[in-house]
Formats: structure tokens, sequence, C-alpha cells
């Protein structure tokens, strides 16, 4: 909830000078997992690269990377690479579109796509999303095209791709 908030505060042009961005950060922290993952609530939830994403996407908006610990957070990415190259929900896990966007995405935002992974792990993850695109996109080998995966992979191609 609170990334939406605080994307819903800057779409309506907020200058968030009246966010506890402090307050936030602190909470940041407590909810990043000795894994490097994130879960969703302190009180437990699940936990998976989609709550890396919103970690990362709050850190970004308040330009405050304090409640991330990121060599952590790195090595939960890392280590959810699967074996056709893309990102799962975590380790052994298939890969999954949507999480394969969380995953570069957060990477993104860090300003570390290029250090944590190296040439070749990007343009075997780049060849993983191209080969997702039939007449649609689809998030996961033999499963059907759906539109949100339009953006999901659209979206890491865009941002993992050749400037």
């Amino acid at each position: 909830m609170t990334y939406t908030g605080l994307a819903s505060l800057v779409i309506l042009g907020d200058d968030l000078s009246r966010v506890n961005k402090n307050a936030i950060v602190s909470g940041l922290r407590a909810l990043q997992l000795s894994d490097g993952s994130y879960k969703a609530m302190v009180d437990g939830s699940e936990n998976d690269m989609r709550f890396v994403y919103c970690a990362a996407a709050i850190s970004y908006i308040l330009q405050d990377w304090k409640g991330m610990d990121i060599p952590l957070t790195l090595q939960y990415i890392r280590s959810s690479l699967s074996f056709d190259h893309a990102i799962g929900q975590g380790f052994y896990s298939e890969s999954h579109g949507g999480l394969t966007f969380c995953a570069v995405a957060t990477l993104y935002m860090m300003g570390r796509l290029e250090s944590a992974l190296d040439e070749r792990q990007r343009r075997r993850l780049l060849r993983w999303c191209v080969f997702r695109q039939q007449n649609g996109f689809h998030g996961r080998p033999n499963k059907p095209e759906d539109t949100c995966y339009s953006y999901w992979v659209g979206a890491t191609l865009k941002e993992s791709g050749d400037k």
C-alpha cells in the first residue's frame, strides 16, 4: 500500500514534503528477510520478487535506499535466476514474465542492471523475453497469451535492451 500511495501522490504532483520518509524507510528495513526478499507486512505474509520491486520503487520515489540492504537484495535477485535464464518466485522456481519484470525493474531503479547481471546473463534474459511472444506475449512457456504480459515482458525488454 505504501508504494501505491506514494505513486499516487507523485502522479498528483505532490512534493512528498508531508510524508514521514524516515518512518517509511525504517519500515522497509523491518520487512526485508535474511534471504534478501521482502514480505508485505511485519506480521508475516508471502515474500518474493513482487515485494522486492515495491521496496525498490518506494526507495526510488523517496530517493533513499537506506531501507534496503542492497547487496542482500542483489544476491536474492541473482539466486532467483532460473535454469532458462529468467526470474522465478525464488531459488529453483519456474521463470515468470511478471517476476522477471519485477527483478529487472528493481535493478534498473537501483542503477545496477549492468553490474548485477553480466552480459551473458542479460543477453539470455532478453532471449527468454523475446521467446515469450507469439500472437501476443505469454508469461511462461506453454501458457496462453495474456495482455498483462505485453506490459511485463515488453517493459522488461525496454529496460534491459541495448541503448
